[in-house]
């Protein structure tokens, strides 16, 4: 049982280092980008736990697609995806059938720096997925978007 959590927990860093390296390893085109509402951010988000969720790999392409640069021919995208999505999708197997999300609260720094907060309810536990976005030029960008599953981290959003 301890392993399996390791596994998990491995893989939920795998997640965000590959994110955040495929944004930080991008050159400088920009990538596509959302609207500027906040509702928009809101509603792109929860797509993309959605998508994730379920094991849908539109789920990581818009993940990416709406991160800050363009990707590097150097990365395999899609091998990428079809990884993470995978990984995702392994929480099912563990946590029961994928309930829905629903978005858990938003933290404003100011008007170009929005955090997301939002909870994937499974059968027998719930998994947190964070999303930091930029807004320049009235376009959202995220600069990173990661799930965890750690009690922990379900623990930190009743002491905000």
């Amino acid at each position: 049982m301890r392993r399996v959590v390791v596994a998990l927990a491995t893989l939920s860093v795998v997640i965000a280092a590959t994110v955040c390296l495929t944004a930080s390893a991008r050159s400088d085109a920009p990538g596509k980008t959302t609207k500027a509402s906040s509702d928009d951010l809101k509603q792109l988000c929860e797509e993309i736990v959605t998508q994730m969720s379920r094991g849908e790999p539109k789920g990581y392409a818009l993940l990416v697609d709406h991160t800050a640069l363009a990707p590097s021919p150097s990365i395999d995208e899609a091998a990428q995806g079809v990884l993470q999505v995978k990984a995702v999708a392994a929480l099912q197997s563990r946590y029961g059938e994928f309930l829905g999300c629903e978005f858990v609260r938003g933290k404003k720094i100011n008007d170009t720096l929005r955090r997301c907060d939002y909870l994937a309810k499974y059968e027998k536990h719930a998994v947190v997925w964070t999303f930091v976005a930029y807004r320049v030029h009235d376009q959202w960008r995220f600069i990173h978007g990661n799930w965890y599953e750690h009690p922990a981290v379900i623990d930190a959003l009743f002491a905000e």
